[in-house]
């Protein structure tokens, strides 16, 4: 009876962590990096599965609406929970998999564990990762602080964790009292975009560069970021179409970085990315890595959105290595940790939120840009359609 109870206190507590710790004050975040440990305190495997099956579903339950009403599940919420269950098993499988009962193996299991939960094949759906406190906990320490933020739960479970905790502290404490945040990019600048009530791509196209010549009107800054799908496809006719907006950057000698997709040629398949427009000659692209998987990523179908997980994480605009996150990727630590290895001087987040503007989860995607940069001191931009 008492490991009963205390496994129904620990998955109610997963799940208070889970739907809080997201949505509240950044600080809040620092309380996520507990949930392994707790897991693992667990005397069984089905508990551990448990706990963090509740974490998960309260910090991402929301998704369920969003992708019923977004265009991939054809409105179905049973379809839709069934997606949402099947990620969550995902999510849970490293945890699961890796539990023992034996206490010497639970701290470097439970190691193994966040690791796997982070590296694809698991971390292309990694969102809400334990390790995203690192920049909460850690700021300014970048790669240091992300090994120690690792470390954290497998110290929590020997017998020295009072000492580790103690330790632990003093070092956030320490790190966030010497924390000076970093410099924005004098003459950068990210744009928002109202939604388009547009049904066709040709107005919602018309639309959007009537916005860009707005904000280029108004806005004096060299470099503008653009939310995502601001032009719904770059091909030859839309870069005719847009030879205004093109003529105007280059007149003025100034950069926009755009979201848009692009065709693969031979293929049914696109890229979703952006294109960096005012750059002598030809436009450069950018390709997202982790389009949302089943939804725009579908591994059985030939057409959709392409996986690119080998493309780069960053692209040159002007003086700065940018580091370019779009959408989905901005959940997941895996594409944030790869466009650091390319040593970025800024952190770029485009989203349109067509879909999610009715959840918490646009603030979830900009508390995770603001906490990476964060923890690596890297300023932070972030475009969306409002």
């Amino acid at each position: 009876m008492t490991a009963r109870i205390q496994a129904c206190s620990s998955v109610a507590l997963a799940a208070a962590i889970g739907a809080v710790a997201w949505r509240g004050p950044m600080w809040v975040l620092s309380s996520v990096i507990f949930i392994p440990a707790l897991a693992y305190l667990q005397t069984t495997r089905t508990a551990c599965f448990a706990v963090i099956a509740a974490y998960y579903a309260a910090s991402s339950w929301e998704m369920i609406p969003v992708l019923q009403s977004g265009p991939w599940l054809s409105g179905s919420h049973s379809l839709s929970s069934i997606v949402f269950a099947l990620a969550i098993l995902v999510l849970t499988s490293p945890w699961t998999v890796l539990w023992t009962e034996d206490p010497k193996w639970k701290p470097i299991r439970t190691l193994y564990a966040l690791v796997v939960s982070v590296i694809p094949p698991v971390g292309l759906v990694g969102w809400d990762t334990p390790i995203m406190a690192a920049g909460v906990l850690f700021p300014g320490m970048k790669w240091i602080g992300l090994v120690i933020t690792l470390l954290i739960p497998t110290l929590l479970l020997t017998p020295i964790r009072i000492t580790a905790a103690t330790a632990l502290a003093a070092t956030s404490l320490l790190a966030n009292s010497a924390y000076m945040p970093a410099t924005p990019i004098p003459g950068w600048t990210a744009a928002n975009l109202p939604h388009s009530l547009a049904t066709d791509k040709f107005t919602q196209l018309t639309e959007n560069l009537e916005a860009i010549k707005q904000t280029l009107s108004e806005k004096p800054d060299q470099v503008l970021i653009f939310p995502e799908s601001t032009i719904p496809r770059w091909n030859q006719a839309t870069k005719l179409y847009s030879d205004s907006v093109l003529h105007t950057l280059a007149q003025q000698q100034r950069l926009a970085l755009v979201g848009t997709t692009f065709p693969i040629p031979g293929s049914n398949e696109q890229h979703n990315g952006a294109v960096l427009l005012g750059t002598e000659g030809d436009e450069v692209k950018f390709t997202q890595r982790v389009p949302v998987p089943l939804a725009m990523w579908n591994p059985f179908k030939k057409d959709g959105f392409r996986l690119c997980l080998n493309c780069p994480g960053t692209i040159q605009i002007a003086k700065h290595r940018a580091a370019v996150l779009i959408c989905y990727e901005q959940l997941l630590p895996w594409t944030h940790l790869h466009s650091t290895l390319e040593s970025p001087t800024v952190l770029i987040g485009m989203s349109s939120s067509e879909w999610t503007r009715q959840s918490s989860i646009s603030r979830t995607q900009s508390l995770c840009m603001r906490t990476c940069g964060r923890l690596f001191r890297l300023p932070v931009l972030f475009a969306t359609k409002e």
